[in-house]
């Protein structure tokens, strides 16, 4: 259920191509302009937690190996 209201100016040439998509979708410019908020949170949200776990893997100070040995590594193990 919506339950706020957003006010949002933006150019006219913008607002035609939001019409174009939602004509094209069957939605509303509404409904566009909040499929992409959605979409826009949930990839930032994403990519957080992706740099938050590269930060994390950082920490560890594992040994790397070199990448012909892990790819041998892989290739046997999928082979079992």
């Amino acid at each position: 259920m919506l339950s706020k209201r957003v006010q949002v100016l933006i150019e006219e040439k913008e607002l035609e191509k939001l019409k174009k998509i939602g004509h094209r979708a069957h939605k509303s410019v509404g409904e566009i302009f909040r499929e992409a908020v959605r979409l826009y949170s949930e990839r930032l949200a994403s990519r957080c937690q992706r740099l938050a776990v590269v930060e994390k893997m950082a920490k560890l100070r594992a040994p790397i190996a070199d990448w012909r040995k892990i790819e041998k590594q892989i290739i046997r193990a999928q082979a079992k």
